[in-house]
């Protein structure tokens, strides 16, 4: 039997063993021993001596394995540092885990893709980014919540709302890291008129070019959008038993209308600034009944964001609380009462401002109060002459009163007040 020359590690090759039958004479013993040392060195070569620097032996390639680690395992649990991935693949809902393997970023998968994330490091005095790259010319980046959580941004945690808002309304924040869509308030002229039983609390929102809102009869009211376009709209066309305005208020694209009809039941209808001829929608009040217990004295103002009105369940008996309503849409939502002081300490008529403070004026004595969110009384004015109504105008406040013209009419007018 004659051998060939080994080619490990190209192949294995299997020589053949001499065995007990075996003579000795017809035994290739010189090719057999050749074959063994060829087999040994080529195995020497390919384990290689230590520190190898022969690129193909197993000591080079395994010569950054020390002291007791071990060569990485496909599904081994291991620590692996200092190393650099190019292009590595995670398979749909594979996730980056922390420390305790929980998931900490988790990835999913879209056919195609050809727009991604970008995540940059930054230099001394610069910020990180995280940005958008891909195919595409112009890309948007998308973060949102859970279910109804938000995105939250900076050391305040500041929340941005999950919600659009309306046409023309701005991010306005509650001081408490929450933002919400809100009409803006600009400075703008404006002239109220009223008569006794139409009292106009107006607030923020305005279009720049807003000029003014009156009333000049009992369910009839004006609204003068430019100082050359005055609409009027009689609410008699949207409630047939509209008997009075009592208040209103203009805030963002709408002018929201609270009326009653001749047995003090009221109602609130929304209105567009631009076209009172559409009509009014009638909006929805939950958690408070006006009903005829209110009398015909039943107010509502605004502080720019949400809606307040007196009389508590319509009861005149509670005219010193005052309810807190949010709005969306055509709804309004009952959130909490200010309870003013006691029932000597009306707020026939009232505003509201951004601080939820209250100031309201007592028919009995004709002063001025402000009581503080919680209902605290704050301080008393004196008396302020036969006054009707006091009004916050884009954060202003004004008191409306009575003046006698002549011939035994009377009317209203207003004049600027400073209530801090």
């Amino acid at each position: 039997m004659t051998y060939t020359s080994n080619d490990f590690p190209t192949s294995i090759q299997n020589p053949s063993s001499p065995t007990a039958n075996t003579e000795v004479a017809t035994f290739d013993h010189a090719g057999l021993e050749t074959f063994q040392n060829e087999s040994i060195k080529a195995l020497k070569d390919k384990v290689g001596a230590n520190g190898s620097a022969v690129t193909t032996s197993h000591d080079y390639k395994l010569s950054e394995i020390t002291s007791t680690d071990k060569a990485v395992g496909k599904s081994a649990t291991q620590t692996l540092t200092n190393k650099t991935l190019t292009a590595p693949k995670i398979a749909t809902g594979g996730f980056i885990a922390d420390e305790n393997g929980n998931e900490q970023i988790e990835f999913s998968t879209t056919a195609n893709a050809v727009n991604e994330i970008r995540v940059a490091n930054a230099s001394t005095g610069n910020s990180p980014t995280i940005d958008v790259q891909g195919d595409d010319t112009n890309i948007d980046l998308s973060l949102k919540g859970k279910g109804t959580g938000n995105v939250k941004f900076g050391t305040a945690n500041i929340k941005l709302p999950n919600a659009d808002g309306t046409s023309g309304q701005v991010l306005q924040t509650d001081g408490s890291g929450n933002l919400s869509f809100a009409s803006p308030s600009q400075s703008v002229p404006f002239y109220i008129s009223t008569t006794h039983h139409n009292y106009f609390q107006t607030t923020g929102g305005f279009y720049s070019d807003v000029y003014s809102i009156y009333s000049n009869s009992s369910t009839e009211f004006k609204f003068e959008y430019t100082t050359s376009y005055m609409q009027r709209r009689d609410t008699t066309s949207d409630w047939a038993s509209s008997n009075a305005v009592n208040s209103a208020v203009v805030l963002g694209s709408y002018i929201y209308v609270f009326i009653r009809d001749s047995s003090n039941n009221y109602r609130l209808y929304r209105y567009s600034v631009t076209d009172l001829a559409s009509g009014g929608t009638l909006m929805t009040i939950s958690g408070q009944a006006f009903a005829t217990t209110g009398g015909n004295d039943v107010r509502m103002t605004s502080n720019g964001t949400d809606f307040f009105f007196n009389y508590k369940g319509g009861n005149s008996a509670n005219d010193y609380r005052v309810s807190r309503y949010t709005i969306s849409g055509t709804t309004l939502t009952y959130v909490s009462d200010i309870v003013c002081g006691s029932t000597a300490d009306s707020v026939r008529a009232f505003a509201v401002d951004s601080s939820n403070n209250v100031y309201g004026f007592s028919t009995s004595d004709s002063f001025i109060r402000k009581f503080n969110s919680s209902g605290t009384l704050q301080y008393t004015t004196g008396s302020y002459r036969s006054m009707q109504c006091v009004a916050n105008i884009l954060g202003n406040f004004f008191a409306g009163y009575r003046i006698d013209p002549g011939g035994g009419a009377s009317s209203s007018q207003y004049e600027r007040i400073y209530l801090s």
